[in-house]
């Protein structure tokens, strides 16, 4: 049972029936006959001197509330639930009747101490109480009563970084620490509840204190975004008709507790870029001053502050003018990703801003969530780019829009999710969206990230994923040119029956793509493909992903555009790339697999040459990475399987390079042919 439902239940005991006590002579016995209570952890003597005798004199509540308060523990609930209830009774009589700034700083005290969620949770409703009870001039009060219960939550430790997938993220909720968020934020949102729904005054001087207030409680609720609600699984499907889940719950309650004091999340998530950007700008941009000239200013700003305090005017609100509530990115990131996602909050967010727009303005958010640690966040980075891509129609993406350093950065993060995450689900999804946003592109753009990709990312599936994409656009240009063909020889043909004159204009081919892909820029791409880092003498092994995909795209091309069109320019390429690129690739496979073949024969034989024997060294180094960490050595039975596998790597790549070449040769026998013919 969930911490709050425990005191919930708790809540439920009816007061017994009053016991005789002897009468006490002072209050310093009374305070001595309660202090015996607490200390047998009598619920019934504690209710007749307190509660049952109406304990009204305020100047021993300070006393009785640092006697009485450490005992609202989750052992004491789970052993003595009555005791409980009445020390919370007890507590909750003393904010009522005592006086409200004494009491405050004195429940105040008993949070500060992170003791217990459950002294947390029970001492929430008496400091709201007394901060209602001074509605004037309760700024300050307010802000300090915030700092404290929200420092309570930050204290909470972050869940384990569990790698868990599909259904089993569901097994999250059972981790005590979350366990631990989902008991006290749902209290702290109750506790702000009348703040966030307060009634302003018409004065001007309570329109201010109210408007400061309101800044203090954004920052709140928005804290809770960065923790605990990254970490969090929040993710809700409602076309699979389950249940929500705690965390849902408990999230949907932070969101319409902010919308109820904001109304225009778009200006929350800009406002933070902004002041961030604005910062950065003015440290460069402005001249320095002279230190004496910098000294006086501070002086002068700390001497008006420390007046304004002494008079009391202004409530503090001055302390913090020259100060922005500044709002994490990652908290900003978190409340896009909630809003636009899964859609909370969504009537707070206006809708006069175009999809394109939307995508290059979530960018920053999708790079901070992109690269943080904790698995869910990188979920909801991957989740929020996917979105606001699926959003956008094919092709509408201009290609300026790589200018925008913001674009590549997330490009960049999400190849890192591809390699990088531990998750294979993530890897999945990042997979899925960085497909996606080539088709978003228009045929400029996609060809110049291509190109970006290739020359500046290494590892060798993402180029394959890539190389991929180009065979992909060059089929679809094919087909659009062999369709126009097909059409214009069936009008002629009509045409020619009917004693029509000359065809019309046909051009009514994808020219755009043809122009990006084909001829030189074609070339550009492949030379970024086919190149290979130390010519003939590069790990065959480690690039055998991007050169299967290279091989794979020449031949497509050679079978796909013939000689006697040529439209894609592959032929007279052909010669440079079997001097440049097929010749190397061939001899790298030779002596690739006759050092893989000598190295695995050794092993057959016993002749273990992978350092076994001291003093003698491996000729054939072989390691394991995971998310960039290597992993500790292989055993000889695992080695043997590396072994075994990279030969048949080797066989299908030289496999394909074969046909390659074979087909070349073919066509350019055909083409001799041909000529000499005529």
């Amino acid at each position: 049972m969930k911490l709050q439902s425990k005191i919930d239940h708790s809540r439920t005991f009816e007061m017994e029936e009053p016991i005789a006590v002897p009468p006490v002579a002072s209050q310093e016995e009374l305070i001595g006959r309660i202090a015996e209570c607490v200390a047998a952890r009598d619920d019934r003597g504690l209710q007749a001197y307190v509660l049952e005798q109406h304990l009204v004199d305020p100047h021993h509540f300070w006393e009785l509330t640092i006697l009485l308060a450490p005992q609202l523990t989750t052992e004491v609930l789970d052993k003595n639930p009555r005791f409980f209830t009445t020390v919370r009774r007890c507590l909750t009589h003393f904010a009522r009747q005592g006086n409200a700034k004494e009491m405050f700083f004195a429940f105040l005290e008993q949070v500060d101490g992170f003791k217990d969620d459950a002294l947390y949770i029970t001492i929430l409703p008496c400091l709201q109480i007394v901060l209602l009870k001074m509605p004037v001039m309760r700024g300050r009060s307010l802000e300090l009563a915030l700092d404290s219960l929200g420092a309570h939550i930050r204290g909470i430790p972050v869940p384990n970084n569990w790698n868990l997938e599909g259904e089993e993220r569901k097994l999250l909720e059972t981790d005590s620490r979350i366990q631990r968020f989902l008991d006290t934020i749902p209290a702290f949102v109750t506790f702000l509840e009348p703040f966030l729904k307060y009634d302003d005054t018409p004065t001007s001087s309570r329109n201010a204190d109210r408007q400061w207030e309101v800044k203090l409680l954004k920052k709140s609720l928005l804290a809770l975004m960065e923790h605990p609600f990254v970490f969090l699984d929040v993710h809700h499907d409602y076309n699979t008709g389950a249940a929500k889940s705690y965390s849902r719950d408990c999230v949907e309650q932070v969101v319409e507790s902010l919308a109820c004091i904001e109304s225009n999340f778009y200006n929350s998530v800009e406002a933070v870029k902004h002041e961030v950007k604005t910062t950065r700008d003015t440290k460069k941009a402005s001249p320095k001053k002279d230190i004496d000239e910098s000294e006086m200013d501070q002086m002068a700003e700390e001497n008006a502050e420390n007046e304004q305090r002494a008079s009391g005017e202004g409530n503090g609100q001055d302390d913090t003018k020259s100060d922005e509530e500044e709002i994490s990115p990652l908290a900003a990131a978190c409340l896009a990703y909630l809003v636009q996602v899964e859609h909370l909050g969504i009537n707070r967010w206006p809708f006069v801003h175009t999809h394109l727009h939307l995508l290059h303005f979530m960018l920053p958010s999708i790079h901070v969530l992109l690269t943080h640690i904790a698995h869910t966040a990188v979920y909801k980075g991957v989740a929020l780019f996917s979105h606001r891509l699926s959003l956008l129609g094919d092709s509408l993406v201009p290609a300026d829009s790589l200018d925008d350093p913001n674009f590549l950065v997330a490009v960049n993060d999400l190849i890192g999710v591809m390699i990088y995450c531990p998750s294979f689900e993530h890897r999945r999804s990042a997979l899925s969206t960085f497909r996606t946003l080539f088709t978003k592109l228009e045929p400029v753009g996609r060809r110049q990230l291509m190109q970006a990709v290739l020359r500046s990312c290494q590892h060798s599936g993402v180029k394959s994923v890539v190389i991929g994409i180009l065979k992909n656009e060059l089929d679809r240009a094919l087909c659009k040119y062999s369709e126009v063909i097909h059409s214009e020889k069936a009008q002629h043909g009509m045409k020619s029956l009917s004693g029509g004159g000359a065809v019309g204009q046909s051009k009514t081919t994808d020219t755009e793509t043809q122009e990006v892909f084909f001829g030189t820029h074609l070339k550009q791409l492949l030379e970024l493909a086919t190149h290979l880092p130390d010519g003939a003498a590069t790990d065959m092994l480690e690039q055998s992903d991007v050169i299967m995909a290279t091989l794979n795209l020449i031949r497509f091309l050679i079978l796909r555009d013939p000689c006697s069109l040529d439209l894609t320019g592959i032929w007279g390429m052909a010669e440079w790339l079997e001097n440049e690129y097929l010749h190397s690739v061939q001899l790298g496979l030779d002596m690739s697999v006759g050092h893989y073949q000598l190295e695995l024969d050794n092993f057959k034989k016993g002749d273990q040459t992978a350092g076994s024997r001291q003093g003698r060294g491996s000729d054939l180094t072989m390691s394991v990475c995971v998310a960039g960490s290597e992993l500790p050595p292989m055993s000889r039975e695992q080695r043997l399987l590396v072994m075994q596998s990279a030969l048949t790597t080797f066989d299908m790549m030289k496999c394909v390079l074969a046909r390659v070449i074979e087909l070349i040769d073919l066509k350019w026998k055909e083409t001799e042919n041909i000529t000499s013919t005529k």
